[in-house]
């Protein structure tokens, strides 16, 4: 009984661990700033993986623009380049990527 209770321990160590080795904070998978033109002014996003824009974020917007708006600009971003190119529902947005300062 004993081995099998350590056996079941052993599973439940091995199982936390590599569950912790899996990462769900959005630096990890941070890519350059990009700064997106709009008619209301420069906004500028932090996006993370190509593959989802659940993420994509303003982290700087013209003070005439909401933040549901500007969030929205930086998610179009991101799909415009999930996409490869191809554009993002919404308005056309004209882009630069940014080094972000360390």
């Amino acid at each position: 009984m004993k081995g099998i209770t350590a056996m079941k321990y052993g599973f439940l160590a091995l199982g936390l661990l590599s569950f912790s080795a899996c990462s769900n904070d959005p630096a990890d998978y941070e890519t350059p700033v990009v700064t997106v033109k709009t008619e209301a002014g420069d906004v500028t996003c932090q996006l993370y993986r190509r593959d989802m824009v659940l993420w994509d974020r303003a982290l700087t917007k013209p003070a005439t623009l909401s933040d549901e708006a500007a969030n929205a600009a930086c998610r179009n971003e991101g799909g415009r380049e999930r996409n490869a190119g191809t554009p993002a529902e919404g308005p056309a947005t004209e882009t630069t990527t940014t080094t972000a300062p360390l």
